[in-house]
């Protein structure tokens, strides 16, 4: 929330006639559109070229940070901008130029950037980064997007963002903005506004080479298990793409690039759907016929993803068929819960869960704990530093209780198998992590990316993972996948479900 409160602050205080010392209206559409003074070396009073306003406040008055030219430390050249505050600052000012855009264009922003003991305080604002503002004709936001923000002590990084104009989009604001404690500087600040549509070669470049910088600073698995560098990969696939002749064929290409990387949660969505660049995961040895015979009568609950009733003893049977459910099945699986809460043991099946939104899996599992519990770690990709393989520290993901405190304090027993992937395998470490919980069945297929869009052209997105899930242990589950308890081979010869006479055996005991 206070991140929306800091966009709705630079929304409000940055006009859409932002001034800018110097500069005269842009240039013909596709050329570069820079930034005055972005080496921040012009000499005279103020900061040549950009206009100083506040970003963001943490009172209606207080102290300001300090936003000045420093000759002393650069990058490069003999100057560069100084953002410094501390605990008792409560407005925060930030410098701003503004351009002209239309919709489509490719707006692509770097800036070199260190810092100094910075550390976040009280109620400020985790911003140490650069950012644009789209804006319509009247002056209306259309859009914001930010860099990744500094923290703690840095040396001189390059940090960048390459986005599409929205429809309706007149100008961008380009800012330079810190709200923490400490000392950050910016230099070098680059502005390139280009085509951003694949009709020709020189689009085609463009869209490849911003792909290959998105992915550069977000991917989360380069060099990982046999996986490529991107060096190797984009050197491999770069003069395919660009030289594809029509949309069908940039798109084979940059699928064909993808697909390199051996990733379930790699895919590109275009306007039809979303088209994968990995096998499909498959539930090997799960037949609902063998599922309908072991239930002890009828369905309780039956539909969609969701199928509820009972087994022989006393026992629930839960079938959740995927994490990626309407409404109406959230609420199935909310009813087949309720029905079963008198039952001495649950056994809740997800050998043909994919995944999906892992708070529904929370929701589930939160009904078997009093506390928050720890179930996993993640880490995330650290978009400031140039290495491929560079991460944030790992933080744990915690199962909270269900929101309405309901809780069922049988044995549970989860079946699980190769086709478990993502959210699937979230709700297994959840599984593990719980005293009362039995795993059955065979290793989940490992794959946890956590995935985020990027839109290459207008009308085609590129989806790729951006974390590595870890388990409690710190390690990382990617193609090694989540063992169960208990293990049961799958006999497609079978009469009856191995995996559900194997949970009935142990819940005998």
């Amino acid at each position: 929330m206070r991140n929306a409160r800091l966009v709705l602050t630079i929304v409000l205080l940055i006009s859409s006639a932002v001034a800018v010392a110097g500069v005269v209206a842009g240039p013909a559409l596709g050329a570069a559109r820079g930034l005055a003074n972005g080496s921040f070396e012009a000499t005279g009073d103020g900061i040549h070229g950009w206009t100083s306003m506040t970003g963001a406040t943490n009172a209606h008055s207080g102290p300001e940070n300090s936003v000045t030219v420093d000759r002393s430390v650069v990058h490069d050249g003999s100057a560069s901008l100084r953002c410094t505050g501390n605990g008792r600052t409560m407005i925060w000012n930030m410098v701003a130029q503004s351009r002209r855009v239309r919709s489509g264009d490719r707006v692509i922003l770097r800036v070199w950037a260190r810092s100094d003991a910075l550390v976040r305080e009280g109620n400020q604002y985790p911003n140490a980064n650069g950012l644009v503002i789209f804006k319509d004709a009247a002056g209306k936001r259309l859009g914001l997007s930010t860099t990744a923000a500094l923290s703690g002590d840095r040396g001189w990084v390059e940090l960048g963002i390459e986005i599409l104009a929205p429809v309706g989009a007149a100008t961008v604001d380009v800012g330079l903005f810190a709200s923490q404690t400490g000392s950050v500087w910016f230099d070098d600040a680059r502005l390139t506004v280009a085509r951003g549509d694949d009709g020709d070669a020189a689009g085609r470049a463009v869209a490849f080479d911003a792909l290959a910088g998105h992915l550069r600073r977000t991917y989360s698995y380069w060099g990982y298990a046999g996986r490529p560098t991107p060096d190797a990969l984009f050197d491999r696939h770069r003069e395919t793409v660009v030289a594809a002749t029509d949309r069908k064929g940039f798109m084979q290409s940059v699928r064909a690039m993808l697909a390199e990387l051996e990733d379930v949660h790699a895919w590109i969505k275009v306007p039809r759907g979303v088209i994968g660049t990995a096998p499909p995961a498959k539930p090997h040895g799960f037949e609902m016929q063998r599922v309908l015979a072991a239930l002890d009568g009828k369905p309780i609950v039956y539909g969609g993803n969701v199928l509820a009733g009972h087994l022989p003893g006393n026992v629930g049977y839960l079938l959740i068929g995927s994490y990626q459910l309407t409404p109406e099945q959230k609420a199935l699986i909310e009813k087949g819960l309720d029905a079963l809460a008198t039952t001495r043991a649950l056994v809740i099946d997800v050998r043909p869960n994919t995944g999906g939104d892992e708070n529904v899996a929370q929701r589930v599992a939160g009904r078997f704990v009093e506390e928050p519990l720890r179930y996993a770690q993640q880490r995330w990709r650290d978009q400031a530093d140039p290495r491929h393989d560079a991460f944030l520290p790992a933080n744990d993901r915690l199962l909270p209780p269900h929101p309405e405190k309901k809780r069922y304090s049988g044995r549970v027993i989860v079946l699980q198998g190769p086709a478990c992937v993502s959210s699937a395998e979230g709700f297994l470490l959840m599984a593990k992590a719980l005293p009362k919980a039995t795993t059955v069945g065979q290793t989940s297929r490992g794959s946890s990316g956590n995935p985020g869009g990027f839109v290459v052209v207008p009308g085609l997105e590129v989806w790729t993972s951006r974390w590595q899930g870890l388990d409690l242990d710190g390690k990382p589950i990617e193609g090694v996948g989540v063992p169960p308890d208990v293990e049961v081979p799958i006999d497609r010869e079978a009469e009856t479900d191995p995996a559900i006479a194997k949970a009935l055996e142990l819940l005998a005991i």
